[in-house]
């Protein structure tokens, strides 16, 4: 056989086993890309899942929160419900935390990934720990730095190793973050409208006022309308009994630390089914709060504004006394809720609870002089 022959197949011979190789390379490539990851607490999801105390704490704030017969309550700001979906995330995230690789072991890398323990001066770390209902640690975890979306460093506290895990936390420094924000909902079809009563009360800027419609879907007016005046626009009226369909807090004291605090003014909504949920709004070291009562009034069933008769009375029918007790129902679980509690709210919010009866009025003739320019 001619050299060239020989050359050739094993040229041939070579060529092909390069690509038997990258073949297989690519095969175990592809394997180790689909490998499920290994969960970093295995064996332990059930506990961590049945978990009924966690302790997250970090250099400035420990927040605890516990689990009784009604649910999660953050024990740590006054045993106020928490936030469920916030708690039920961060279990379920605990109980599915995946390894992706371990990282350092050396302690002089910790800071580098906020891996520090927390008794180190500049520790940025959070730690999380879960307990059962004997208050036994099931889990407990050092989280660090994000590395990126859902990708976190984390270690145990008694370890060295350090890990790239994939997990999907929310962890809040600061109690007010794992609160339940709703205070309370009242569909807006509901809401008949709102008096308000200031505290110092007086005939010139600081009068008693009401925003309130005759019929739902109806537009609210304001009372009463003082010589020379003229209210503000229809969204800017509708802002204040409008603010309890989605009210939220921003924090929250117990109402009984209210005592000897300044009133500012009582606000009471009413619903067209007989709702009425009175505001009483105070203010205590330059802050204001707003403590709430719900009962049970007199209801005006009315469907929509086409009801209204021209003499101003309203149609009822057999459904308001469906409705009353619904309504009755209501008020119970909204005084379960409330009682015992005031509320700190956003500033918007607070901007409603604090408004003027001049805050809803304009002059004639600057309206006339805005017209004319």
């Amino acid at each position: 056989m001619k050299k060239k022959t020989l050359f050739f197949l094993g040229f041939v011979v070579v060529g092909l086993g390069v690509l038997i190789w990258y073949t297989k390379l690519n095969h175990h490539a592809g394997q180790s890309k689909t490998t499920s990851y290994k969960t970093f607490f295995e064996g332990k999801q059930d506990k961590v899942l049945a978990a009924t105390r966690i302790v997250v704490r970090s250099k400035a704030a420990e927040v605890t929160l516990d689990k009784d017969k009604d649910g999660w309550k953050v024990s740590s700001h006054l045993g106020y419900p928490a936030d469920l979906k916030k708690v039920n995330k961060t279990v379920i995230a605990m109980a599915n935390i995946e390894v992706i690789e371990p990282k350092t072991e050396k302690a002089e890398n910790y800071s580098a990934l906020n891996l520090q323990s927390l008794d180190q001066e500049n520790s940025k770390a959070q730690e999380i720990t879960m307990l059962d209902s004997e208050q036994q640690p099931v889990a407990k975890l050092l989280v660090g730095k994000l590395a990126r979306f859902a990708q976190y460093y984390v270690r145990e506290p008694e370890a060295a190793q350090t890990w790239l895990v994939k997990a999907d936390f929310d962890l809040p420094k600061k109690a007010m973050s794992w609160l339940s924000k709703s205070i309370v909902k009242i569909d807006d079809s509901r809401i008949q409208g709102v008096d308000v009563m200031p505290a110092s009360a007086n005939q010139t800027e600081n009068r008693p006022f009401s925003v309130k419609r005759v019929a739902k879907g109806g537009g609210y007016l304001l009372q009463p309308v003082p010589d020379d005046y003229m209210p503000e626009a229809p969204y800017v009226l509708e802002t204040l009994p409008k603010v309890i369909t989605d009210l939220e807090l921003e924090d929250v004291i117990s109402k009984d630390t209210l005592m000897g605090s300044e009133p500012v003014s009582q606000l009471k909504f009413t619903t067209f089914d007989g709702l009425v949920l009175t505001a009483d709004v105070r203010s205590k070291a330059d802050k204001i709060y707003v403590a709430f009562t719900a009962a049970e009034g007199v209801g005006v069933e009315v469907k929509d504004a086409s009801e209204v008769k021209p003499d101003g009375d309203t149609k009822q029918d057999s459904a308001q006394d469906e409705a009353k007790i619904d309504v009755a129902i209501e008020v119970k679980k909204l005084n379960e809720k409330l009682s015992g509690w005031a509320y700190k709210l956003p500033d918007f919010a607070e901007k409603q609870f604090t408004k003027k009866h001049m805050n809803l009025l304009k002059k004639v003739e600057a309206e006339k002089q805005a017209i004319d320019e």
